[in-house]
């Protein structure tokens, strides 16, 4: 069995380790407008699927200082604890461009809660 570092192997074959990588490095210019609308649409989406009745969107995408290396945070209320990690695979599963990170809003630290509610943009 040969051992392989990252420097043995094709920029193609890494990109296989790191799909969310690869995926945002063949798009030239961040588009934070796409990433909006994703958010958007997951949060629809949870609110038919999952019967939540609240989505915020906190993190860098709320503040406007999305990046390359930005995910989507999404703070969920409501969603019935049986359901909850049904919900996590389809927000995470979403997107091939971007990750998607849900928050229980009900069952997170109250610092974490606490910086949803100041920062977060209600979707």
């Amino acid at each position: 069995m040969s051992t392989k570092t990252a420097a043995d192997i094709s920029l193609l074959q890494r990109n296989k380790y790191q799909p969310f990588r690869s995926s945002r490095q063949q798009r030239p210019s961040l588009k934070v407008e796409e990433a909006k609308e994703a958010a958007t649409a997951i949060a629809c989406e949870l609110k038919v699927r999952f019967s939540t009745n609240r989505v915020m969107l906190f993190g860098s995408l709320a503040r406007d200082d999305f990046h390359e290396w930005s995910d989507i945070n999404l703070a969920v209320w409501g969603i019935a604890p049986t359901e909850y990690f049904r919900a996590v695979a389809f927000a995470s599963g979403f997107s091939k461009v971007f990750k998607v990170d849900l928050v229980d809003a009900q069952d997170c630290s109250e610092s974490l809660l606490q910086h949803v509610l100041k920062e977060g943009v209600e979707l």
